[in-house]
């Protein structure tokens, strides 16, 4: 069996914890164009706890926004 493409845990925060602003665009296009009905921004793994009010407007920002 041929290994998948992407495999283990696709995040969108960089090492420093901050977001990753090129990752987000990409990750909400890829999940959309692949089956992906809906996307619950920062809600189902318990991140939003541990984001800013900012970071949680500039993520959904990125993925409503997305070019």
């Amino acid at each position: 069996m041929a290994k998948p493409k992407f495999y283990g845990v696709i995040t969108s925060f960089k090492k420093d914890l901050s977001l990753d602003v090129n990752a987000i665009p990409w990750l909400a296009r890829y999940e959309a164009c692949n089956g992906v009905h809906d996307l619950f921004l920062s809600s189902t793994t318990g991140e939003f706890v541990h984001l800013r009010k900012e970071e949680s407007i500039e993520l959904t920002k990125l993925v409503l926004l997305r070019k």
